[in-house]
């Protein structure tokens, strides 16, 4: 029941972020990661709350047929408007490892529209199994603005 409960916020959080009132400061992400020792592929939705706080839902699916959602907070730094590097915390459950909070940062290039991305995530896991696997993720993906 707690995995169904999880999928259906983060899907929740992705139509109310994509909202008419939130069209101006959506967007859709496709990335692919490695994570927990498996390699990812999947979807992020971004809303900026403010100029420098944005939430971002995320789903993705392992290639071993696990499924993992998350919800982040992230502070954008804004330095330039063509880099972006941020910070965020959020959680994150996984049916390979369980629950976990995410401790992240990386930095948004945008290139004529696009908005390429790269992350770092620190996973501090709840109720993963023996052993653990490495808390340390590296995520890309290409951004594109509604």
């Amino acid at each position: 029941m707690a995995k169904f409960s999880i999928f259906v916020l983060v899907f929740a959080l992705l139509f109310v972020f994509s909202t008419e009132a939130m069209a101006q400061n959506f967007s859709l992400q496709g990335n692919a990661s490695f994570w927990a020792g498996q390699f990812w592929v999947g979807v992020t939705s971004r809303a900026h709350l403010t100029e420098n706080l944005t939430a971002r839902a995320s789903l993705g699916v392992a290639l071993q047929r696990y499924i993992r959602a998350s919800g982040d907070l992230v502070y954008n730094f804004r330095l330039t408007e063509e880099f972006d590097p941020f910070l965020g915390a959020g959680i994150s459950y996984s049916t390979f490892v369980g629950p976990s909070i995410d401790l992240l940062g990386g930095v948004n290039f945008r290139v004529e529209g696009f908005r390429l991305n790269a992350e770092a995530t620190y996973s501090i896991f709840f109720a993963a199994e023996e052993p653990r696997p490495n808390p340390f993720g590296l995520r890309v993906g290409m951004n594109f603005s509604l």
